[in-house]
């Protein structure tokens, strides 16, 4: 969980048990109220796992396949070319590119 997600967690815990008003949650959390309501729906029947978003953990849109990577991979090494992405971007730069 994040930090903000924390922060969720706490301030619907805090409407639920009658000790802040919705309406003063949702102008923490910076939502509309019936964004917070909603949240608070979701938080009543799931309690905090209904605070996270279900898609952490999942892949991205625009992430690839393993099978397109090992694609890929598979041509850069038929036809010779430097798959190493520090060698390709010396320094900082090549330790921040993850491509493969």
């Amino acid at each position: 969980m994040s930090s903000n997600d924390l922060t969720r967690l706490w301030i619907l815990t805090a409407v639920k048990e009658r000790r802040l008003k919705q309406s003063k949650g949702a102008r923490i959390l910076g939502i509309s109220p019936r964004q917070f309501r909603r949240s608070l729906r979701k938080f009543r029947t799931e309690e905090p796992k209904g605070t996270v978003s279900k898609k952490v953990g999942s892949r991205g849109n625009r992430g690839l396949s393993q099978e397109k990577k090992d694609l890929v991979l598979d041509f850069c090494k038929q036809e010779g070319l430097n798959t190493d992405v520090k060698q390709m971007f010396p320094g900082e730069l090549g330790n921040q590119l993850h491509f493969f």
